[in-house]
Parts: C-alpha cells; structure tokens; sequence
C-alpha cells in the first residue's frame, strides 16, 4: 500500500481530487465521461505534469471491453453506464462509447492506495470486488451507498468499522486542525465532494 496515493473513482469535476492534492497526497483519478477528463486535463495541467496526478479516462466494468456510458445532459453527476438509472426522472441523456477496464488493472497499474473514494452512480460493487484478488487491501474505502449491499461487501473484504455520512451536510463539515490526513486544508464542501475521509471523516466508528 502506498501511503501517499489516493485513488478518485469517479472524478467527475475534479472537486475531491483537487481536495486530496492540497492535502498534499498524489492522486489516481477514474473517469469515464471525456468531456469532463478534458476539462480536468486544463485545469491539474501542472499537477499532471509533475506527476502528482494521475488521469484514467475509462469506466469501471467487468472486464476490458468497449462499453456503453449514459452522460446526462441535465445533471451531469448522474452519468453512468447504467441506462435506466442515467436517464432517471425523466432526465435527458446522450448515449457515447467508452472504454471500459476493471479495477485491478489499474491498481497493478498505479499501485494500492492508501484511500479509495469510489462514487460511480450505482457501479461502485463493481469496482469494490476486485479487490478480493489482493492481499494488501486500501486502508480506508468510502462508497456512496444505495443499499445495504455496500455494507456487505466491504465487509467481506475484511472491513468492520464504518461511518455513515450525509453528503448533504457536509458543508457544515471543517477540516481537522491540526490534520489526521496529510496537511491541514480550509476546505468548504459543497454537495458534490465526499467530503473529508478516513481519521478525519465526520462521526464515530461503528
């Protein structure tokens, strides 16, 4: 495990990968949508070219493959590879074609980080199970959870302790100072960060 890596998947804006390169970490960033990995190239050009950051512009799947990818056109977080819940509420979305891989590729690729944030629209138990293929295991791993199934696997991957968050309220959330996770950052979140993550998350252990 790298102790200085945190992986992004599901970069979308770029809001929590800016947030971990302030804390000082280097950061693997996942996504699939290409608009949104070119507006990323733009604005971390001098973190990309440092090597700081790492951009990945494919989507989670089973397997490598050319896959499908839903952008929603009216709220772009929704963007997925799942049809039926990227056109959700009657939202409008474009069809593209994107490459898809697995997790594991790009861990055996950057190595293992010591924080996974995965939040990739109803596809994070995709991304979760292949890390049944390693030993070494990232220390702290947040999803967004749309069921107990979540739960579940991640504790079949060895984690008991967890905490809940309510992202709607993370911007009442301030920083840890002095910092549990790498330097000390005057961060305001809005409702698309996840927010402040391991020793620092909000709430107890569970």
């Amino acid at each position: 495990m790298k102790s200085d890596l945190i992986f992004d998947v599901g970069m979308h804006k770029g809001e929590d990968t800016d947030f971990y390169l302030k804390k000082g970490f280097n950061v693997v960033a996942i996504e699939a949508n290409p608009e949104m990995v070119a507006a990323a190239a733009k604005r971390f050009h001098e973190e990309i070219s440092n090597g700081k950051l790492k951009i990945y512009n494919l989507a989670i799947a089973e397997e490598v493959s050319q896959i499908d990818f839903f952008i929603n056109r009216d709220k772009d977080d929704w963007s997925l590879i799942f049809e039926h819940v990227g056109g959700r509420q009657g939202s409008n979305y474009e069809k593209i074609t994107v490459v898809g891989a697995p997790l594991d590729k790009v861990i055996l690729d950057a190595g293992m980080p010591h924080y996974m944030k995965i939040d990739i629209e109803h596809a994070d138990h995709i991304a979760l199970s292949k890390l049944q293929l390693f030993d070494s295991r990232p220390r702290f791993v947040s999803c967004e959870c749309h069921s107990i199934d979540i739960f579940l696997e991640l504790h079949s991957l060895g984690y008991t302790k967890f905490k809940v968050v309510n992202q709607r309220d993370l911007w009442k959330i301030k920083c840890e100072n002095p910092p549990l996770e790498g330097k000390y950052v005057d961060q305001q979140f809005s409702g698309i960060h996840s927010g402040p993550f391991g020793e620092e998350a909000p709430g107890q252990w569970c």
